[in-house]
C-alpha cells in the first residue's frame, strides 16, 4: 500500500512538472512591431533581445 502511494505521488509530481514547463513557454515575435526584416540599423535586434529573457522551449 505504501509503495503504491509513493508511486502515485511521484507520477503526480512528474506530471505537474511537465505541465508547469509547458505553461512557461512563450512565443516571441522577433523585432515586435518591426518584424523579421532587414533592420534599419545594426543594433535593432540586439536592443530587442536585451529586453527579453529567453528560456528553453520558447519559440521565436
Amino acid at each position: 500500500m505504501g509503495r503504491t502511494l509513493n508511486t502515485i505521488f511521484l507520477v503526480t509530481v512528474a506530471i505537474a512538472a511537465l505541465f508547469q514547463s509547458s505553461l512557461a513557454q512563450r512565443d516571441y515575435v522577433v523585432g515586435d512591431g518591426l518584424g523579421w526584416v532587414i533592420p534599419p540599423g545594426p543594433s535593432v535586434y540586439a536592443t530587442w533581445a536585451a529586453n527579453k529573457t529567453f528560456t528553453a522551449g520558447d519559440t521565436l
